[in-house]
């Protein structure tokens, strides 16, 4: 076997200028924007010029050193009201344009004679992410004690996106993202007790696109999601004194349950529960 260096160059320059503005309308109001350019570079896997090639099955997979980092372009909005000492609530927009998102793609190359299905990575078309937002958190610090120590946070979260896939031609929501999704915690605070419990929900993401082989040799196309759920978290902290603090957490404390789906939710693919998890621990400080 002869083996043969491979040698490739690539270079680009990018100016990255960014810009952040604050107007204070008021001593407890202000508005905020941003606007920057961004990259994200290719991991040195996905740079690698190495195959992995399996004649007997025709496959193989490697890098593409030819490979741009991912741009975008990002806007952010915000209000914020500062209603008390321990109060505010915000309301804020953002935009994201990404330019060359990076997937895996398939195409058909022969190497030495034998025609293989290659895996790779490739820079893909443009995409739009674009939502608002919207919380705030406050202490009831009005009411006599000890309840005062008692709080609340929340936000809520409207995402909108659209972005090429790993299907050459198909535009889909960006993988792993929902577009509804929310989180409330309620707090409490006082002499050295902290409390903390948090509850957090986001509606159904694509996680998958999969190529349902048809007799006539093609494929059809079928996303795959998980349905919408919920997760529950609660944490207790209580100082001992100055250096020593007990903790005691939990994590999903609902056992969630993972539904993913083909298309609709009559076509299920996968169902497992995920484990509760409690801890218990002894923080020191020296």
């Amino acid at each position: 076997t002869t083996i043969v260096p491979a040698n490739y160059d690539n270079e680009y320059t990018n100016a990255l200028p960014s810009a952040n503005i604050r107007f204070h309308i008021a001593d407890d109001m202000q508005l905020r924007f941003s606007a920057s350019k961004t990259i994200t570079r290719p991991s040195f896997s996905d740079l690698s010029p190495a195959f992995t090639l399996i004649p007997g099955q025709g496959q193989g997979s490697g890098g593409n050193p030819d490979l741009e980092p991912l741009k975008a372009d990002q806007l952010d909005a915000s209000y914020e009201y500062y209603f008390s000492p321990t109060g505010s609530i915000y309301l804020a927009g953002f935009y994201r344009k990404g330019k060359g998102f990076i997937f895996r793609r398939s195409s058909r190359q022969t190497i030495d004679g034998i025609d293989y299905v290659l895996q790779q990575p490739v820079n893909g078309e443009d995409g739009d992410i674009k939502g608002i937002e919207v919380g705030g958190q406050t202490f009831f610090d009005f009411l006599p004690a000890p309840f005062d120590g008692f709080g609340v946070q929340a936000n809520y979260t409207y995402i909108d996106s659209e972005t090429p896939s790993a299907i050459e031609g198909i535009t889909t929501p960006l993988p792993n993202l929902s577009k509804n999704s929310f989180n409330i915690s309620g707090l409490y605070e006082n002499a050295g007790l902290a409390i903390r419990v948090a509850y957090n929900y986001r509606s159904k993401f694509l996680g998958s696109l999969y190529g349902l082989p048809l007799t006539d040799g093609g494929s059809q196309i079928i996303p795959v999601y998980r349905k919408g759920y919920g997760w529950l978290d609660a944490s207790i902290n209580y100082d001992l004194n100055e250096n020593v603090t007990l903790t005691l957490e939990g994590s999903n404390l609902l056992r969630t349950r993972e539904f993913t789906y083909f298309e609709n939710i009559t076509r299920p693919n996968n169902i497992s529960i995920d484990d509760r998890q409690i801890m218990a621990g002894v923080r020191f400080n020296f």
